[in-house]
């Protein structure tokens, strides 16, 4: 292993070295929507004489390399009309771009692979892809739109969990402004916690991802809030039939501070009078907040915020507050024309209490509060190359659950997790090299109670005072080679992650107030994984082809023993066992343009075993595990202003385990007699395939000189199809006699739903 660290450390100075010796100089600056001056991520800053590209980053930064003369540079990104600009390079060169947005077209819909990048390896969305993408209730939904992506899974209608090649929904980093989000679900998971009013790029990652990332095996979600107007003020309304936007940016000095504020709140309180008809109805509200300050030409100032509040009662059997709090402070620095420093500072608060309004009025109270400071050196050491280097602390305080009484409360527990992290990106003819290095510790500290479990029964008791008393340590190499061969590209990667979060539930549905977070103790080691990848795309013309194929093996996976009680329970590292996941399968998309026709179609295979002997004496089926995945889309431009979508999905019954038949319990001394069910093996049976079309008809309105407006309706389930949700063992009342059932379905949705929204936006 040292030996691998020396030669990575050998390339890396050889390859600066003969940088160095070149006489190029450096063309650097920043790419900027000429409205607002917001940066624009990922745009193309191209020279042809010398057939040289280069990206800008998160902040719109971009460092080109070139040797002394006269050049004209195309700088183009999509939803942006290309510039181009001469310039004379007789030294170091600064220059600033300034793209105009283009007027409407549903061109900008699909996601294009920009030149030089791979869509392997990122995969962006766009504000105008997210707003056209059929959603629940009309509402424009990042999760929605990723859940759109091939090999992406879900259950049940409309929820915000993701299952990402092999891995769970608590295996996925969703950040907003690098803060990490531990609850992205608002109304049951129809709704998720991006408002999207509020974002400026939206990446994912789920092939190979920098080892910037760390504490999650699967897959991430970054998203970037808008910077703010630096010229003039402007602000957007929406209405759906669940929501109510609005949002407000706009200079503090021009052209030297901005701030933008977007808030959201749910609108159907109004009926919460109809709640003793059944009706219980929840709410939410979320605020994204930012503040924008330059201080001078290198160096800027972010400072960023979001806050979100649910609350939703189900009298008399329990009230429930979930509350999500962020705050991220960001400084960044041009140190050299070839050297951008980023130090950042986020704090994340993730609570969630339940009452149970009875007889001793219980309560039931988990969250966690994460403080993270973090910073990375970008190194743009010719055009063919890039090191990034960095280092990130963080501090974990988790309250896995507390009631109020030590006798049955779980211990609150501490962790420290400082790591490094290392990357190098090289293109060398039409081949690209990225491969980094991730050093993670995770360490128990401070006052905490744990419980030696043997044989599933907590036999003694640990109690700790300060210090470090555990301890795990995590080697990450990643690893990413592509060949560019004319218009096609052919990737392989190699990853290896690690998590010491997991959150710990045993609901059927994408949502528990009683869910909880853990992190890695005696009992628990951290969850790893090794990721293989190879992937093709192929770009001609108007049409895109995307394949990929995967295998992953995950260690420390955890599932839960049969009636597992995670409820109140302090022992509930013994509910859990561990062992291993075994993932594989391959992902294939088409997506095209003609004329005023836009369409992509995805199919996916994919499995995912478990093999944990403490729970089955053979390997069996994740909950997740859904083999075939096939997803439709198409968007019809009608006239100028008016285009229709439609989106049709298809998944296989996910595994389950359903009940066969039942036994009677008779307890004479109470007079109590009870049906116990009989249940088949763990996960053997399967749900029926899942599948719905939802349509929607978008306007755009004219623009005029002071604002712009835009409509959509359309009906989520078209066809009214009734996926199951769960089966249940049922009991009823009928002739005045019990009847037992078993298998019983249960659905979120038995018609279609009809939506709209409206949006004006203001400037």
């Amino acid at each position: 292993m040292k030996t691998f660290y020396k030669y990575i450390l050998l390339s890396i100075c050889v390859l600066a070295g003969y940088s160095v010796f070149s006489q190029n100089f450096t063309v650097s600056g920043y790419v900027k929507d000429s409205a607002s001056s917001e940066a624009i991520v990922g745009a193309t800053i191209y020279e042809a004489t010398t057939n040289t590209a280069v990206i800008s980053n998160e902040y719109g930064f971009f460092s080109l390399h070139l040797s002394q003369g006269t050049y004209n540079l195309e700088c183009s990104s999509l939803g942006a009309k290309t510039v181009t600009q001469d310039i004379q390079v007789s030294g170091n060169t600064r220059v600033v771009f300034r793209l105009p947005s283009e007027s409407y077209n549903i061109d900008s819909v699909v996601v294009h692979a920009r030149q030089h990048t791979s869509d392997v390896v990122t995969k962006r969305l766009t504000a105008k892809q997210i707003e056209l993408t059929p959603s629940t209730f009309g509402v424009p939904d990042v999760i929605k739109v990723v859940q759109t992506m091939p090999g992406i899974k879900t259950i049940g209608d409309g929820t915000t969990g993701m299952y990402v090649r092999g891995g769970n929904r608590d295996q996925n980093m969703i950040r907003i402004d690098e803060a990490n989000i531990y609850n992205v679900s608002h109304m049951y998971g129809y709704i998720s916690s991006f408002n999207p009013d509020m974002l400026n790029e939206v990446c994912f990652y789920n092939s190979y991802f920098s080892p910037e990332y760390g504490g999650r095996i699967s897959s991430v979600l970054d998203a970037q809030m808008k910077e703010g107007n630096m010229n003039s003020f402007a602000g957007s309304a929406l209405l759906s039939v669940m929501t109510a936007n609005a949002t407000v940016e706009g200079p503090i000095k021009k052209d030297v501070a901005s701030f933008f504020v977007a808030g959201r709140r749910s609108i159907l309180d109004i009926i919460k009078k109809y709640g003793d008809f059944g009706i219980n109805v929840p709410t939410f509200y979320d605020v994204n907040a930012k503040v924008n300050c330059k201080i001078n030409d290198k160096n800027r100032v972010f400072l960023s915020s979001y806050i979100s509040s649910d609350y939703q009662k189900y009298l008399p059997l329990f009230k429930n507050n979930a509350l999500n709090v962020s705050g991220t402070a960001r400084w960044i620095s041009e140190l050299r024309p070839k050297l951008f420093l980023t130090t950042s500072f986020v704090a994340s608060k993730y609570s969630n209490e339940t009452t149970f309004p009875d007889s001793t009025d219980r309560t039931w109270l988990v969250g966690l509060d994460e403080y993270t400071a973090k910073s990375k050196l970008n190194w743009y050491i010719s055009n063919n190359q890039k090191v990034l280097v960095g280092m990130q602390s963080s501090v974990f305080h988790l309250t896995p659950g507390n009631t109020g009484d030590a006798a049955t409360s779980i211990s609150d527990m501490q962790l420290f997790e400082p790591s490094l992290f290392a990357n190098h990106t090289i293109s060398v003819n039409n081949w690209t090299f990225m491969y980094g290095l991730r050093i993670t510790q995770y360490h128990n500290f401070g006052e905490a109670t744990w419980y030696t479990i043997d044989n599933g029964l907590a036999i003694a008791e640990n109690k700790e005072s300060s210090g470090f008393w555990n301890s795990y340590t995590c080697i990450e190499p990643r690893i990413h080679v592509a060949k560019k061969v004319k218009d096609s590209e052919y990737s392989a990667s190699f990853t290896r992650t690690s998590q010491s979060m997991q959150a710990l539930s045993n609901t059927k549905l994408n949502y528990s107030p009683s869910e909880t977070w853990f992190c890695s103790s005696p009992n628990l080691k951290p969850m790893e994984a090794e990721n293989f990848s190879i992937g093709y795309t192929l770009k001609k013309k108007n049409i895109g082809l995307l394949a990929e194929a995967y295998y992953r093996n995950i260690h420390n996976q955890i599932d839960y023993i049969d009636n597992a009680y995670l409820l109140a329970n302090p022992y509930v590292e013994s509910q859990v066992k561990a062992g291993k996941a075994h993932a594989y399968g391959f992902e294939i998309s088409v997506n095209g343009e003609m004329k005023r026709t836009q369409f992509s179609a995805s199919y996916s295979f994919a499995r995912v075993m478990y093999d944990i002997p403490e729970i089955l004496d053979e390997p069996y089926r994740a909950p997740y595990d859904m083999p075939h995945d096939i997803k439709l889309q198409i968007t019809q431009r009608i006239k100028e202003r008016w285009s229709f979508s439609a989106l049709w999905v298809f998944t296989s019954g996910r595994p389950g385990t359903f009940a066969y038949g039942y036994y009677t319990y008779d307890e004479s001394k109470i007079h109590y007699v009870k049906k116990i069910p009989l249940y088949n093996k763990r996960n053997s049976d399967t749900y029926p395939v899942y599948h719905r079309l939802d349509i929607a008809l978008h306007y755009n309105g004219k623009p005029h000189k002071h604002y712009e407006q835009s409509f959509s309706m359309g009906i989520f389930n078209a066809y009214a199809k009734k996926n199951v949700v769960y089966y249940d063992f049922g009991v009823y009342t009928m002739n005045n006699e019990l009847v037992y059932k078993y298998n019983v379905a249960a659905y979120y949705f038995r018609a279609c739903v009809p939506n709209f929204t409206y949006k004006v936006s203001f400037k």
